[in-house]
């Protein structure tokens, strides 16, 4: 979680890192059920919930530094993600035009499809 340590500083800056205990007293998750039926993401909620200091990921105020990293590895991740998607339809694609004929000939045999 992060969260606004020092409300005088700049708005980029103030904010601390830190680990909260999901089944702490005052967590409510409420599952966002998708248009897929999926639940990947979900509402949390946090009521007068008590966080010890020893669950700072890192310096007060440095929260930043911390959300910085978390983020670039989740674009990583994520780019990841869309290449290997990418790459299973490229491949569909492929094997359809493979086994689609034109002519009596597959498709990827007709240089116009193959551009």
């Amino acid at each position: 979680m992060l969260v606004r340590t020092d409300g005088h500083a700049p708005k980029h800056q103030g904010i601390s890192a830190l680990i909260v205990d999901m089944q702490s007293s005052g967590v409510t998750v409420k599952p966002l059920r998708q248009l897929t039926g999926g639940t990947e993401f979900s509402e949390i909620f946090f009521d007068n919930v008590r966080v010890p200091r020893t669950a700072r990921l890192s310096a007060i105020n440095d929260g930043r530094n911390v959300a910085t990293t978390i983020l670039m590895f989740e674009r990583l991740n994520t780019a990841s993600l869309l290449e290997i998607q990418t790459k299973i339809g490229l491949n569909q694609l492929i094997d359809t035009a493979r086994r689609t004929l034109r002519n009596v000939r597959p498709a990827t045999d007709d240089p116009l499809i193959r551009q």
